[in-house]
Order: C-alpha cells, then sequence, then structure tokens
C-alpha cells in the first residue's frame, strides 16, 4: 500500500505524461515555437530542459488569462493549483506530505488529467485519492474506538502494469425493497438505530448509474439566458424554469430577493436596485438565474420556490416584464455584443436597450452607441419606459469586461 510520499511522486509522473503534451500543443499555438520565451514560465526552467511536473502545472496557472481559459473551464486552474501546491510542499517540507494536502492534490490532479484528456491516467490517481479516502476514515474510526486496532483498509489501487478489477456495484433501491439492516464496517447492526442514508434518501438515478456530468454544477447566467431565448434542440438544466426551480431551495435570502423584484414588478414599492455580494460559491450565479425564471415565466403557483412570491404579491401570475442580461464574461472586448439588422452593437447601453425595448430602443441610444459615450440616465430611463412594462436587468461580472477595455471606452463604461 502506497504511503504519501509514493502518491505524490506517481502524481507527479502521471502529470508530465498526461499534461505535459496539452501544455506545449497550447503555448505553442498561442505564442509560436518559441513560446518559452514569450509566456511565463518558471525562472529555473532552462531553454532545452524538458517539462517537469512543476513547470506545466506552474505554466497552466500563471498563463490562464492569455492561454488556458480559453480553451479549459475555470475549475481546471483550481485543479493546477491545487496539484501546483502539493507539489511545493512536498518540495520544501522534509518527511511525508500531511494527508490533508495529498488529498487536495491528488483530487485537482485527477480532475485537470480528465480536463486534458488524459482519462487511464486520471483512473491511476483516482484509485489513490480513493484509497488515502479509506485510510483516513479507518483511522477516524479507530481512533474513537468504533473498530479494532488490527484491522486495515482493503482497497486496492490501480497501477498502470495491473488494472484492478471493480470492486463494488452501486444500484438503486426500489421504493418496494424493505431497506436492510446497515452493517458495521467488520459486521454487526444498526448504528445507534439510524437506517443507512442512502435508503433514506436514496441518490437521484444520474448518481447511481454514473451519468451524473460535474457541468451540471456550473450553472453560465448567459448561456441559460441564450438557450432559453433561442430554444434550439436540447438545453440544460440551467435554462428551463421548470426543471431549475424543481432543483432549487428556497433560502430564506433567496426568497427575500424574489419577493422583492415580485413586489418591484407588480406594485413598485420594492428596491430598484439589488446587489448581490457572495462569496465564491455562495449563490449569487443561481439567484441571478432565479430572477431570470421568475420574470419570464412567470406561474408563481407552479413552483414550490415561487410560492411565497404569490403569498407575498397577492397574484398567480406576473405581468410581463422585459428583461436583459448581460455576462462580462460572455464576450470579448473586441466582439460585438449583439449584431441588429447587420449591424454590430458594442457597448453596454446599445445592448442592454436593444433587449429592454428592440429596435425602438436601440434608436433611443443610436447616437452614443455610434460615439461610444454613455448616454446618461434621461435616456435610459426613456429606454426603460418605452414599452410600458416593468424590465429586469441582470448585470454579472461587469467588471471583468470594463477592465478590458482601453481609452475613452473604458472611461465611458466606467461612467
Amino acid at each position: 500500500m502506497a504511503n504519501n510520499t509514493e502518491r505524490m511522486r506517481i502524481l507527479l509522473d502521471l502529470i508530465v505524461k498526461g499534461v505535459k503534451p496539452f501544455v506545449e500543443g497550447k503555448m505553442e499555438g498561442k505564442y509560436g515555437s518559441h513560446w518559452r520565451q514569450k509566456g511565463r514560465v518558471p525562472r529555473s526552467l532552462s531553454a532545452l530542459a524538458p517539462l517537469d511536473a512543476y513547470a506545466c502545472l506552474y505554466i497552466i496557472v500563471n498563463n490562464w488569462h492569455d492561454v488556458f481559459q480559453h480553451v479549459m473551464k475555470p475549475s481546471a486552474r483550481d485543479s493546477a493549483s491545487a496539484a501546483l501546491s502539493g507539489r511545493n510542499h512536498q518540495a520544501h517540507n522534509q518527511g511525508e506530505p500531511d494527508q490533508q494536502v495529498t488529498l487536495r492534490a491528488l483530487s485537482g490532479g485527477k480532475d485537470l488529467l480528465e480536463a486534458v484528456g488524459a482519462k487511464s491516467e486520471a483512473k491511476i490517481v483516482a484509485d489513490h485519492f480513493s484509497q488515502l479516502q479509506q485510510e483516513m476514515v479507518y483511522a477516524d474510526l479507530k481512533a474513537k474506538g468504533k473498530i479494532p486496532e488490527d484491522a486495515k483498509p482493503d482497497g486496492k489501487v490501480e497501477t498502470a502494469e495491473a488494472p484492478a478489477k471493480p470492486q463494488l456495484t452501486l444500484r438503486s433501491q426500489t421504493p418496494d425493497t424493505p431497506a436492510p439492516q446497515q452493517p458495521s464496517l467488520l459486521g454487526g447492526g444498526d448504528v445507534e438505530g439510524l437506517k443507512p442514508w442512502r435508503y433514506v434518501m436514496p441518490p437521484r438515478e444520474d448518481v447511481l448509474t454514473g451519468r451524473l456530468n460535474k457541468d451540471s454544477f456550473a450553472a453560465n447566467l448567459a448561456v441559460a439566458d441564450r438557450e432559453y431565448r433561442e430554444q434550439k434542440g436540447e438545453t440544460s438544466v440551467y435554462s428551463d424554469p421548470v426543471a431549475f426551480f424543481e432543483g432549487t431551495y428556497p433560502t430564506h435570502g433567496l426568497k427575500l430577493v424574489l419577493e422583492n423584484a415580485g413586489k418591484r414588478f407588480t406594485t413598485g414599492n420594492a428596491p430598484a436596485v439589488i446587489g448581490l455580494q457572495t462569496n465564491f460559491g455562495g449563490g449569487k450565479t443561481h439567484t441571478l438565474l432565479s430572477l431570470l425564471h421568475m420574470a419570464r415565466w412567470g406561474k408563481l403557483r407552479e413552483s414550490d420556490v415561487l410560492s411565497s412570491v404569490a403569498s407575498t404579491i397577492g397574484k398567480d401570475v406576473l405581468p410581463d416584464v422585459n428583461t436583459a442580461v448581460f455576462s462580462g464574461v460572455d464576450k470579448g472586448p473586441d466582439a460585438p455584443l449583439e449584431v441588429v439588422e447587420g449591424k454590430p452593437v458594442r457597448t453596454l447601453w446599445g445592448y442592454l436597450a436593444w433587449h429592454i425595448a428592440g429596435t425602438d430602443g436601440l434608436q433611443l441610444v443610436a447616437e452614443s452607441e455610434a460615439r461610444g459615450t454613455s448616454p446618461g440616465a434621461e435616456v435610459m430611463q426613456k429606454v426603460l419606459e418605452l414599452t410600458g412594462k416593468p424590465s429586469l436587468v441582470l448585470l454579472d461580472e461587469l467588471v471583468v469586461f470594463i477592465r478590458q477595455l482601453d481609452g475613452e471606452r473604458f472611461e465611458a463604461h466606467l461612467s
């Protein structure tokens, strides 16, 4: 059974094997054959030395904005950072790496290898990750006296030479089948009379069958907006209001935002501007999507999440609402934000006017659109009043977009 030092060695070797060709290909595609002189590489890397694991991870992290964010999902940078942190910890500290550091490095390495298409290498790392998890669980149970001191985990790890055979198959528990007693790790009965969690709340079928895709957790406001508007073929769960609200838990904060928006749409007696500030993973994008789907769908009584809004405003259905969604990570500064009747729209105010009031709204800001100057509050108020309907404007990652602009465009958008 491998120790943490060996696991880290195996991880770094597999990163060289699986990630190195990807890194070299993308850097050369961006900068040409002399990419080592033009890109950000470790100072310790000589001109002719082959890339090691440290160099591969360093290059991904430090060339992310210029190279890799265009060809990888945002989570890949976090994965590379986790693996790099584990490598640095091992390189600069004596003794065996800490279990938590090793576990995080293995998890990041596995996800990174999967991201670059190195599936066989990712599988080996995943096996070491699972084995280490099992060891940590056993150690914790031993420390609490719940299993004998001489008990050992029997997990097997796949290696490049001898793949391990699958040891466990999960199957969905049918509702008519009585839940069996939960055995302890080494035999025995119930744990304090509690039923196993998988019988009390069985996993969804896509989890049990291995069809769950991590993309399901990567909400993208711009993509959801586009898919909803275009209605072309199959859409994601974030684009379908029914499926979206079925998978949404109405927290107190989410209900408060939705209820205020509902009151604003119907009576005007609620804040006109709401600023969302959350930590990473705090639900900001999910809240914006909730507002978007509520405004477009409007059937408040058909969703448990929206039922509190119906009770608050005393209506089962919302009036028609104009919607405009802008995500600063969706379009680059040189790409048109929209193309209307063959003409590109390049300013934020032109984009919002088009989505709120169509060609008539775009005509109101035509001069400012042409000059690239801010139209001012008076003109934008006319745009908002043009259709006689309430409007929902969602602005996400605005700073990301504006900081890419330069000169007068930067100043105008900042204003």
